[in-house]
């Protein structure tokens, strides 16, 4: 036995125990894991067990338990893990609280357990039923869900558009950078230059 932080773990698994699992372990209330699995117990399932109400975890597969699974583990409402598999159960398994949580594979190789839980009817009950096809619900459209419909082809269009209008814009952009060039006329003859008599005045 082990505790930590006041939560108290059992584990005896494959020790060979043999006998009855002793009711006093009910009395263990901060008790959340016991593990029991691959021992040679026998005799019923303790009833006290179901005054664990902190209990997460209960192991006590493969050992050779007897009759039937006690309703007060069902309202242990912490169980999570669950594995009473290769005993020697009997009866209606509880489909109630915790125990509706768990699958056909806590309850595997116990030929005399029967119920909605393990997947096999009890004598003179009716055949299970299929659970109804899943339909999925159809899509509602609502005046929120048109605008964003409208808001996200308007963007779609406005990118199109853009992706269109980008190389005519940087032409444009390039063409401005541009340094301009201007060319002039130039005769290919120039005149003669004047020459102008120096009149000197005494």
């Amino acid at each position: 036995m082990q505790t930590f932080g006041g939560k108290v773990y059992m584990e005896l698994y494959s020790n060979n125990i043999s006998g009855p699992i002793p009711n006093d372990l009910g009395n263990l209330t901060n008790l959340v894991s016991l593990d029991l699995y691959l021992n040679r117990f026998s005799g019923p399932i303790p009833e006290s067990l179901g005054k664990l109400s902190k209990l997460c975890c209960l192991r006590l597969n493969d050992t050779s338990l007897t009759g039937l699974i006690p309703m007060p583990l069902s309202n242990i409402t912490t169980l999570q893990m669950l594995d009473l598999s290769n005993n020697q159960l009997s009866g209606v398994v509880p489909d109630s609280g915790s125990f509706s949580l768990f699958t056909p594979i806590s309850f595997n190789n116990n030929l005399d357990l029967c119920g909605p839980v393990t997947g096999h009817p009890c004598p003179g009950s009716p055949p299970f039923s299929p659970p109804p096809p899943f339909v999925p619900p159809s899509p509602i459209s609502t005046p929120e869900g048109n605008s964003a419909t409208s808001a996200i082809a308007g963007g779609v269009a406005a990118g199109v558009a853009l992706l269109f209008a980008a190389p005519a814009i940087v032409f444009a952009w390039w063409r401005r950078r541009k340094p301009q060039e201007f060319f002039f006329d130039v005769p290919s003859e120039l005149p003669h230059p004047i020459q102008l008599n120096t009149v000197l005045v005494e």
